[in-house]
């Protein structure tokens, strides 16, 4: 088969020259189509419900809602884990799945099931179901501020309706301006003195609705039929009727609720309007919080693309858009907040940088070994046609170009020539002999082309394994895999197809290479002669290189300087966000006359409760606030995000020591904490608020102590005061008060009564009814309540108002109630900060108390695991692919000891470049296993081949290992050479391939240097050993076939 493709494509160069424009052409077109974006579209397995419940503290919410919710959410097939957070007016269910689990089937469910339980939750309680999909991470967020406040909400809805019309824009949110609502403000001493029940209001006014009432039939047509009894205008409203003066002598309570079946009325009564007992007007909802850009209020608008959509035209086209808006607004101040396209122009920008320079300087050192233009040609093309074929198929598998596809293009670029120089060198040499190029191309090819294909195979089985591994790291780098095995591929067809039809135009030179290899033949005899001492000392550096691979550091995912700063502090409990507002001021006001000097851009500020999905799905307080700074690219300054946040410190702590407060400051992640969590996160299980509360308080003491930890926080940090009303059921009907009643006495004075929407202007504003007094514990006790008994009854007569402490947020994990305790860690690798916590775990807790650990720790832990299996699965298919190359089951365990040799690379270069192991370092190992072994399949194959041929078997040693000398250092030089951009690069993003890069070199590059001097060693040892215990010989030692 080999033969007829070889000679085939040799004899017709017109035919690969078309075939190869062809694959250009597509290339390019795919290449302009493909979609950029930072990172994969991976589909995440999260999925959120937020359920406003307004005016309910943490416990109400957490038996009234969260319970519910998470009851009818654990029905739904493929949940991993069910998290939740209660907390004033919000509950927030979120629900992990299994990898693999087609989360939009899953979302429809959980809607499902939820309706199925709405019995179950308060009235006019609506969840949200929230799907997490990376679309949703804001490709453009941009403030605005003008010199007229009030003109602020007008020119933010005219530029979010100019963004929305876009193309690729899906969704454009304004924060900063409150909802808008009808608030009617009822005046209890105008109801008293004309003796009309606050009751009749109510009812008068909920009938603001429309009603289903079935079909009609008239002549031949049916109608549907419906009853409208929605206001029409705020005049209208003005002028219902609520009742009439008097009413209160004439009816009770009771029978308002019958008010439709008709009422008694005196013969002489005088109607009541709404406009003579209330205030009347649209205003914008209460918000405690707010927005800040720069440290002016401002509305900010979040932009969110269409999911495939390319994130650099997108952002290109909504920055376009903005200065057109801002000529036609000139007194409008614009401040881009987040330009994700920028970081993402950078970092895939420094990737085809290191890509186009690492195709360059292959190109010179295979020049440089083969000193002809037209051999070089021959195997350099190889280089864009194979990286055109492969974007060609990830344009066809719906791929984007991303920090991962790239990442995998770049680490292939140096291993695409790999087959071409094995099959060019072995038809050059034939050339060198003057054969036929023909002739020469199919000889000469079918020598190595068993080789090549099993090399690239056991390359791509080190990937296999990713279709069977789960968790978010495995998910990422499974398209890194991808790319660079539609590199592969491509780069093997290419080779047995374009490279020999080159036979025809390449002109052989005279080798001078001779003195070298004769050299190279003296030592490897000496080296045969000395096997023991030799192979001893490469077990002592082995050993040695593990044991300083073993004593470094792990870590989870490298810090990846994005520019970005995040400051989060709280101040004590019951704090209102005004004073809140003022710290923020301070830390602001330092931020911007140290704009220069701190590399800052923009500030972008949250605090308090703004009254967002958004900040109900991050959990903000009221005494709480967010700060993102934004900083000059990384290769603009010349300090480090890190550097810059530690410089921080000791101004935001001074402030936090005034307001009594803790804060937390981190930099570089791109987004990885909202993914993972927090670096360290334990937590503690109990139903008892109380018990948990210690268990956190000890535990946090306890790990302060541990070096390189900072930043520790308990989900108690949060605690509160509350008044709790409790109401007496028996002095309740005792005083003709029903208990339901009672509650509803207390809405009107505080969140207010929602009595259905009116329609003006193109919106739906719902309708509020609330009565004017102020709150205070005082008028609580002194709230009048309808009785049917003849005496007036009040609150404080059925009723005790205490105040207590309580957990401001009241978390769950699979439906029991947990106490956390966060922390991050500073200038000490994660998993040794995580021994040290298990190591006080294991002496210091018992089973029935002893806490979980989570958090980017529990996540480095799993993907370890995840690696190591996928590391042992595509060995075992590597052994199972050489073996059948060479039909024996030894020949594998030789090569495969280039794996341990390469792994003494790997340790140098951390050790020397201070790396850490991490993600990207093991995705690396993968890599460099499925690479490594190449070399030695080529030097056995033709060791084997010159032994079939009847050369003796040390004879065969020597001379198949110089004769493959020439094409292991060529592919292993360019690799390495290639890989060299990328592994020196500071460009934005990376700080992922960096390692990936280091690790794949150093590896190489030792691997090199064994497989020339050990593996000839090792083939001469366990040769021998096999023929002792195989009857059926392969080769003599003499070299003939047995």
């Amino acid at each position: 088969m080999w033969k007829h493709i070889l000679e085939t494509f040799a004899r017709k160069p017109i035919s690969v020259f078309l075939l190869t424009i062809s694959l250009i052409l597509l290339g390019i077109v795919a290449w302009q189509d493909i979609p950029i974006d930072l990172f994969p579209n991976i589909s995440f397995p999260y999925a959120a419900v937020v359920t406003p419940y307004l005016g309910a503290g943490p416990e109400e919410v957490e038996v009234n809602v969260t319970n519910p919710i998470e009851e009818a959410v654990g029905l739904v097939s493929g949940v991993k884990r069910i998290s939740s957070r209660s907390f004033d007016s919000f509950s927030v269910v979120e629900v992990e799945f299994e990898w693999g689990t087609d989360i939009s089937y899953a979302v429809s469910k959980i809607r499902e099931l939820i309706d199925a339980f709405a019995r179950d939750l308060p009235e006019d309680v609506d969840p949200i179901v929230v799907e997490f999909n990376p679309a949703m991470i804001p490709v453009y967020v941009v403030g605005i501020g003008t010199k007229e406040p009030n003109n602020i909400e007008t020119l933010s809805k005219d530029l979010q309706q100019n963004l929305s019309r876009l193309d690729g824009v899906a969704n454009v949110e304004i924060l900063g301006i409150p909802d808008k609502e009808v608030l009617i403000d009822v005046d209890p001493e105008k109801l008293e003195k004309m003796e009309i029940p606050f009751d009749s209001v109510k009812i008068m006014l909920s009938a603001g609705t429309k009603y289903p009432m079935g079909k009609i039939t008239e002549e031949d047509n049916v109608y549907p039929l419906s009853v409208s009894t929605k206001f029409a205008s705020l005049k209208e409203l003005e002028e219902t009727i609520i009742g009439f003066r008097g009413m209160s002598r004439y009816i009770n309570f009771q029978s308002l609720s019958s008010i439709s079946d008709g009422l008694k009325l005196p013969p002489f009564f005088v109607p009541v309007r709404l406009k003579q007992v209330a205030d009347v007007g649209i205003k914008q909802k209460e918000v405690r919080g707010g927005v800040r850009v720069n440290a002016e209020s401002a509305a900010v608008l979040v932009v969110q693309k269409r999911g495939g959509m390319n994130t650099i035209k997108v952002a290109k086209k909504v920055r376009e858009r903005l200065s057109l808006w801002k000529e036609e607004h000139p007194g409008v101040v614009i401040q881009t907040i987040t330009d994700t396209s920028e970081f993402t122009n950078m970092a895939i920008n420094g990737l085809f940088k290191n890509l186009l320079l690492g195709a360059i300087v292959a190109t010179i050192v295979i020049y440089l070994f083969l000193r002809s233009v037209s051999a070089t040609l021959a195997v350099t093309v190889s280089i864009p046609l194979s990286l055109l074929t492969a974007i060609m198929l990830m344009y066809f598998s719906k791929l984007n170009f991303d920090l991962m596809t790239l990442g995998g293009l770049t680490v292939a670029v140096g291993m695409v020539v790999d087959n071409s120089i094995v099959i060019l060198e072995a038809i050059y040499r034939y050339l060198e002999e003057k054969m036929n190029p023909v002739e020469a191309a199919s000889k000469g090819g079918r020598e190595v082309v068993g080789a090549i294909f099993a090399s690239t195979m056991t390359t791509l089985a080190m990937f296999v394994p990713f279709a069977f591994i789960t968790g978010f790291a495995a998910q990422l780098f499974k398209f890194f895999a991808i790319s660079l095995s539609f590199t592969l591929i491509a780069s093997f067809f290419i080779a047995i197809t374009v490279v020999p039809a080159f036979a025809n135009i390449v002109k052989a030179k005279p080798s001078r290479d001779h003195r070298i290899l004769k050299g190279y033949k003296r030592v490897l005899d000496k080296l045969l002669t000395h096997k023991k001492g030799v192979i001893i000392a490469f077990v002592i550096i082995f050993v040695i290189s593990v044991f300083g691979l073993l004593s470094k550091g792990l870590e989870f995912i490298p810090e990846v300087d994005s520019g970005v700063l995040n400051v989060s502090f709280a101040l004590p409990s019951n704090t209102p966000y005004t004073v809140v507002s003022k710290a923020l001021e301070e830390i602001e006001s330092y931020l911007m006359e140290n704009k220069d000097e701190l590399h800052i851009v923009s500030t972008y500020s949250v605090f308090g409760q703004p009254g967002t999905i958004l900040s109900a799905l991050r959990g903000i307080q009221e005494n709480e606030a967010d700060m993102q700074i934004n900083l000059t690219p990384s290769n603009k300054r010349d300090k480090s995000s890190s550097e810059i946040a530690e410089s921080l410190r000791s101004h935001i702590e001074k402030v936090m020591k005034k307001y009594n407060g803790s804060y937390k400051i981190s930099s570089g992640a791109i987004e990885v904490e909202s993914i993972f969590g927090t670096q360290i996160r334990v937590t503690f299980y109990d139903n008892d608020l109380e018990k948990l509360r210690q268990l956190a308080e000890e535990f946090a003491r306890k790990l302060e102590k541990i070096s390189g930890v900072i930043d520790v926080t308990t989900s108690f940090r949060k605690q509160q005061q509350v008044y709790e009303l409790s109401i007496d059921r028996g002095k309740a009907l005792t005083a003709g008060v029903f208990f339901m009643q009672a509650l509803g006495a207390v809405q009107p004075y505080t969140v207010g009564i929602n009595t259905g929407n009116i329609f003006i202007d193109g919106e739906n504003i719902p309708i509020i009814l609330h009565l004017k007094d102020s709150l205070n514990p005082d008028t609580i006790r002194k709230i009048k309540i309808p009785s049917f008994s003849a005496k007036d009854a009040y609150m404080g007569m059925i009723a005790d108002l205490k105040k207590k402490v309580v957990p401001s947020t009241i978390f769950h994990r699979d439906g029991q109630r947990i106490a956390f305790v966060n922390a991050s860690v500073f200038n000490r690798p994660l998993g040794d900060v995580v021994k040290d916590i298990e190591n006080m775990v294991d002496s210091e807790y018992k089973a029935e108390n002893r806490p979980e650990i989570g958090g980017q720790a529990a996540n480095l832990q799993e993907t370890v695991t995840q690696f190591l299996k996928a590391m042992i699965m595509g060995i075992i298919l590597m052994y199972l692919i050489i073996g059948a190359q060479f039909e024996s089951l030894v020949y594998p365990l030789v090569i495969f000891f280039t794996l341990p040799m390469a792994l003494v690379g790997v340790a140098l270069v951390v050790y020397l470049t201070g790396i850490t192991v991490n993600v990207s370092t093991l995705m690396g190992m993968l890599t460099l296993a499925g690479i490594t072994v190449n070399n030695g399949i080529v030097m056995i194959t033709y060791i084997n081949q010159l032994r079939e041929r009847g050369m003796e078997k040390r004879e065969a040693i020597i001379e198949g290992a110089a004769r493959r000398s020439r094409p292991i250092l060529m592919t292993t030089l360019t690799t390495i050479i290639a890989l060299i951009p990328t592994a020196v690069s500071n460009a934005a993003g990376s700080e992922l391939d960096r390692p990936m890069a280091l690790t794949v070199v150093g590896g190489l590059l030792m691997g090199m240097v064994f497989t020339l001097f050990l593996i000839p060693l090792l083939y001469d040892i366990i040769d021998k050993i096999s023929l002792r215990f195989t009857k059926k010989k392969t080769f003599s030692e003499k070299g003939i076939r047995c």
